[in-house]
């Protein structure tokens, strides 16, 4: 293979702007939706609701999400990835700058059952036919997936500090956190506009097996390989989930940091993020993944029961952090 061919710099520009719609935007459309670990104390106050309603809010999204993640495989198997990523950015862009407005707390309910909708049936199916095109156009599908995680680190590390800097200089919380939500419906919208040119109408390859959907999902019930698997994803997520969502509340509520502080501390979690999965990647290829995956299920545990232990006191802060 011509390494040239496949080297950031002798990309094409229509290459390029596939690598940013979906690096950059397949970052950017998830971060209004996931920006509570940053940004939780301001949101309560933006939208004057208690807890338990915004937990209702995100709850809302994550059952619509689960419910239609498989009816996008159907969908993409009708549209083309560059009409569809058009629906998903923009839409949920204009949702984005909808919810800025803060309007009374059943419209945000339908908002976020709106952005379900967007981020998931629309979007999931199509951006993998998408990254088959851009992959093609630099003649490595394998390749192509681990430029636009790479993408999706950078943007998120750089992009996410740059609005919490700006959220900062606003006097009013309110109005720094329509500022930010914003400025992310418009990054989604010119991504969904840019899409439009740069991928292709041909559908490509199936997003979904040519078998019986039902039967397939049938036959994947029954493995308890599956259900393993399932199993621990889920206890990783969730731990990942409580202390990505909640970090900001937890470190004004208990540690007694401003909301501003708190703003960079969730920005946090995503400069890491690139060095984690670098660090899987790495091990991976020496030990296997099944390892990898059993050392990374035992430091989660270990991660669980320390905070436990950690009080409600602001000298445990750095603990706190480095956990």
């Amino acid at each position: 293979m011509n390494t040239n061919s496949t080297s950031f710099r002798s990309m094409s520009l229509k290459s390029k702007l596939q690598f940013a719609v979906l690096s950059f935007g397949g970052s950017a459309i998830f971060f209004v939706l996931f920006s509570r670990g940053s940004y939780y104390d301001a949101f309560i106050q933006a939208m004057s609701v208690t807890n338990e309603e915004f937990g209702i809010l995100f709850s809302a999204y994550a059952w619509v999400a689960t419910a239609t993640y498989f009816l996008g495989g159907i969908v993409a198997d009708k549209f083309s990835p560059r009409i569809l990523m058009f629906l998903s950015f923009c839409g949920t862009g204009i949702l984005n700058i909808w919810f800025g407005l803060f309007p009374s707390y059943e419209v945000c309910l339908f908002l976020y059952i709106g952005m379900g909708l967007t981020t998931t049936v629309t979007l999931w199916a199509a951006m993998l036919k998408a990254t088959r095109q851009f992959g093609q156009n630099i003649n490595s599908e394998s390749k192509a997936f681990g430029f636009l995680e790479t993408g999706r680190g950078i943007f998120g590390i750089v992009v996410e500090l740059f609005v919490a800097f700006l959220f900062n200089q606003f006097v009013s919380v309110v109005a720094g956190l329509r500022f930010v939500i914003w400025t992310y419906g418009f990054i989604l919208i010119l991504f969904g506009i840019i899409s439009l040119f740069v991928f292709d109408d041909s559908k490509g390859s199936s997003a979904i097996s040519e078998e019986k959907p039902l039967q397939l999902i049938w036959e994947c019930i029954k493995s308890p390989d599956i259900w393993l698997i399932t199993i621990m994803a889920m206890g990783g997520y969730n731990i990942g989930s409580c202390i990505g969502s909640y970090v900001g509340n937890m470190a004004t509520s208990i540690y007694g940091v401003s909301i501003g502080t708190a703003a960079y501390l969730g920005a946090l979690i995503t400069w890491l993020k690139p060095v984690g999965a670098f660090a899987a990647a790495y091990a991976g290829e020496r030990m296997g993944p099944s390892k990898v995956v059993m050392i990374t299920n035992i430091i989660l545990t270990i991660i669980s029961a320390i905070l436990i232990f950690v009080t409600a006191n602001p000298n445990w802060l750095y603990l706190f952090l480095g956990i």
